[in-house]
């Protein structure tokens, strides 16, 4: 880092470099059993290889960052990131049929985020910054990385106890990707297959207001309330036999993208002790990728799941906390994959200690 500041400008300057390696050997095998009198029975027919391959990566990462402060007003933080890949695939579940593959690619990101500060509570915030993500290596060694450009704006607000915030959001991938796995419903031959979705955009606006409250006894009561509006459409046609895809028609939306979620927050705060209650509602969800009304087998219905949390500061090092998941021990969907419905959290219930050494 390097720091420099004087009456009417001020920076820091961060450069890093980062060096990642990471290998898996896969050696998926399985056996055959009968059902008989309700009981599984071994079919003696020995151990199939489904699935043999080493994959491995080397990653070289180079960042430069800088914190700018114009004034009393103006704050700018541009940054660029340099990743370097080399990965290497070799697959040899088909011995007469071994695949060897290797690539190499360097990808430069850019960002920027702006924050003006007109006034002691208001601040207007905006960004513009490149995404991206890696392909995963594979037998095909011309699928691409996924990248997209994001922008953001919106407005913040603090004054005294309040709090409000309203940003507005694109993303705007250039490529979208998906990569196969069995917990999507692919098959074993799909496992780690990418499918290049193309161009999406995916646009909606984050909200959220914040209230305290001074009350009696040195208590401070909070509530909270977010929501967000997440609306997302193909730029592009193709088929795929991705099963959360499927053939995409230009307009469709992405699966397991809700239009709408929400949370509110109500608690009492004190230096000893606090206690809250969430309330999160999901709206309904797509199980495959489409437009217009959901058919009922593709819909994940919306929900609303309440939490509970607590803790006592019953020490200067010492806390103990509870937390209650699904308080109302609400039956919901969160997915239908892979192979049917899936619930989500039951009624839990856990208690805790926290201790800090010094």
């Amino acid at each position: 880092t390097w720091r420099y500041d004087n009456k009417w400008f001020s920076q820091e300057l961060e450069l890093g470099a980062r060096f990642h390696n990471d290998l898996i050997k896969r050696d998926h095998t399985e056996k055959g059993y009968w059902m008989r009198n309700a009981t599984l029975v071994y079919n003696q027919l020995g151990k199939d290889t489904i699935l043999q391959n080493d994959v491995s990566t080397f990653a070289w990462a180079f960042h430069a960052l800088d914190r700018i402060q114009l004034g009393e007003q103006w704050f700018v933080n541009p940054g660029v990131r340099l990743e370097l890949i080399d990965w290497h695939y070799r697959d040899t579940t088909d011995t007469t049929q071994p695949v060897d593959q290797s690539d190499f690619y360097a990808v430069v990101i850019p960002g920027i985020g702006v924050v003006f500060q007109p006034l002691s509570w208001l601040n207007l915030v905006g960004g513009i910054h490149r995404g991206f993500s890696p392909a995963a290596p594979g037998p095909d060694k011309n699928v691409d990385y996924e990248s997209s450009i994001n922008y953001e704006a919106g407005v913040r607000l603090a004054y005294a106890l309040s709090r409000l915030e309203v940003i507005g959001f694109l993303n705007d991938y250039s490529n979208l990707t998906a990569i196969c796995s069995l917990n999507r419903g692919c098959s074993e031959e799909q496992v780690d297959q990418q499918t290049n979705a193309g161009r999406v955009h995916v646009y909606g606006v984050e909200t959220s207001v914040e209230q305290k409250v001074n009350l009696p006894l040195h208590l401070v009561g909070l509530g909270r309330l977010a929501y967000t509006l997440t609306l997302s459409e193909f730029q592009e046609a193709f088929e795929s036999s991705d099963p959360l895809l499927g053939d995409v028609n230009v307009g469709d939306a992405l699966p397991y993208v809700p239009v709408h979620q929400g949370t509110l927050i109500l608690g009492v705060q004190h230096k000893m002790f606090d206690v809250s209650v969430s309330t999160a509602y999901v709206g309904e969800m797509r199980d495959v990728a489409g437009q217009g009304d959901i058919p009922d087998p593709e819909r994940i219905a919306d929900y609303i799941a309440v939490d509970f949390a607590g803790s006592v500061q019953v020490s200067k090092t010492d806390q103990l906390y509870v937390h209650i998941d699904n308080v109302l021990n609400n039956e919901y969907m969160v997915s239908r994959r892979p192979y049917g419905a899936r619930p989500g959290m039951p009624f839990q219930f856990m208690v805790g200690y926290k201790g800090t050494f010094q």
